[in-house]
């Protein structure tokens, strides 16, 4: 049984209605969407550190843009606009992709650190205490754990993603113009959103974020002139890591 038909048609009524996105979870690979290759440091460092996070979000962003030319003219703003890949789009808006490999490997190294290790640090125990106590290397530890630190406490690169949306808006708008002039036209943009665990937390920022993706304007969210709404957040065992 298939709840919906496998072969659209070519007729304007039979174009491409229903789309569906979905992105891999922190710590696994989401190469094609935004150049994590969900193996090495990139792994260690999402599975302990939460990195990629914001990088998925802003790809799931993307997606309500790319979607909606989709049905009108068979291409996604990505493509329209000129690239072959949506990588350097996610990481031109995103600071946690934008980190270099070295800063990744450090980040999931003291994402690692033991509690015991960890509470040393606050502590303020002697130098040679901590010598004989740790391990090797772990004044490198340190510093690493320290961009752990800011990496959480750090603001999401607001500025960037919004600039980077609004200018694939703005294109998005002239393409769409001269499709909802004809019948049938788009009346309203559905969205349905799920998430588990730390999915869960990308989830509820990407719902706080879709505004960025949509028209500059006051009152109830449109694209390109089209009114947006969320009809259904599922959410199952948030996990506020990332």
């Amino acid at each position: 049984f298939e709840v919906f038909d496998r072969d659209q048609g070519s007729s304007l009524a039979a174009r491409a209605s229903r789309f569906a996105s979905y992105i891999q979870g922190v710590g696994t690979e989401a190469l094609k969407e935004i150049g994590d290759t969900g193996t090495g440091w990139h792994a260690r460092a999402g599975a302990a550190a939460g990195w990629g996070g914001e990088g998925r979000v802003n790809w799931m962003l993307m997606q309500v843009q790319d979607h909606l030319l989709t049905h009108f003219a068979d291409t996604t703003v990505t493509s329209a606009m000129g690239f072959d890949s949506s990588v350097p789009v996610a990481r031109k808006m995103s600071a946690d992709l934008r980190l270099h490999l070295q800063d990744v490997e450090r980040l999931a190294q003291a994402a690692r650190m033991s509690l015991s290790n960890y509470l040393a640090v606050n502590q303020g125990q002697e130098e040679i205490d901590l010598r004989n106590s740790l391990s090797g290397g772990f004044w490198n530890m340190v510093g690493a754990l320290q961009r752990v630190r800011g990496t959480h406490l750090a603001r999401a690169d607001h500025a960037s993603r919004r600039a980077v949306l609004q200018e694939r808006r703005a294109f998005l708008a002239k393409k769409v113009a001269p499709f909802q002039k004809q019948n049938p036209r788009v009346d309203r943009i559905r969205i349905s959103v799920f998430g588990f665990s730390r999915g869960a937390t990308e989830a509820r920022v990407f719902c706080n974020w879709l505004g960025d993706a949509c028209d500059p304007a006051p009152g109830p969210l449109r694209l390109c002139g089209i009114p947006v709404q969320i009809d259904f957040i599922g959410l199952f065992d948030t996990v506020a890591s990332v």
